[in-house]
């Protein structure tokens, strides 16, 4: 009895090192594999572990790397954005999140690094084209205004902006801001457009302005 329990607890042994070193592979392949770059750090901040997408962010190789500094804060937090410069000079923008992990019996910290680089790089062309739409919006003398499909005010010039200063904007019906109307006005462009997916014209005296004869325009925007 003893025998065959003694053999049985030998297969169990095996069997769990056969598990722990599958599960072990599994990790390493998923980590060695991961797009974004992965260190692992002693708790004082000494490099144990990179994977291949951290060489490339880092420009180093992970023998280059081995116990050198981490050269990157690893507090727990949330994603932060850090600079880092390459060997070569270049600078790459990353977004880095830490937490704190245990890594062959002692405390480490991981690091996850994702390169935002070209992600920074649009996002501030299309923070300048934003602002170069706006400009070129507010430059023309005419009021425009953007609608929603109920007609409410979402964008306006600042030919608007100067017309209707007491007034509250953004949010409005179009036809209660330039009409005093609480509906839709019988020859409104906006509505027209709206229904026929194509740009109308009228020419609409307003009370509301001194009587004063406009020519208005609705387009879609596709």
């Amino acid at each position: 009895l003893y025998s065959i329990q003694r053999h049985r607890l030998i297969f169990e042994l095996r069997q769990y090192a056969l598990r722990l070193h599958t599960s072990h592979f599994r990790l390493q392949t998923i980590m060695e594999q991961n797009a974004d770059g992965i260190i692992i750090a002693s708790e004082a901040g000494a490099i144990l572990y990179v994977n291949p997408a951290a060489e490339a962010i880092l420009g180093k190789g992970r023998d280059e790397l081995h116990n050198q500094p981490i050269g990157i804060p690893i507090l727990n937090s949330e994603a932060t954005e850090i600079e880092i410069v390459q060997p070569s000079g270049e600078v790459l923008i990353t977004e880095v999140r830490v937490v704190e992990i245990e890594w062959e019996g002692d405390v480490a910290y991981l690091a996850s690094v994702r390169d935002i680089t070209e992600r920074r790089r649009v996002r501030e062309i299309l923070g300048q084209a934003a602002k170069e739409w706006q400009s070129t919006f507010d430059a023309v003398e005419d009021m425009i205004v953007v609608l929603d499909r109920d007609h409410g005010i979402i964008r306006a010039n600042k030919a608007v902006k100067d017309r209707f200063q007491d007034k509250p904007i953004f949010g409005a019906k179009c036809h209660h801001l330039f009409h005093g109307s609480h509906q839709c006005i019988p020859h409104c462009t906006a509505r027209a457009t709206f229904r026929s997916g194509e740009a109308c014209h009228s020419e609409i005296q307003e009370e509301t302005m001194d009587g004063r004869w406009f020519m208005t325009s609705a387009y879609p925007i596709k």
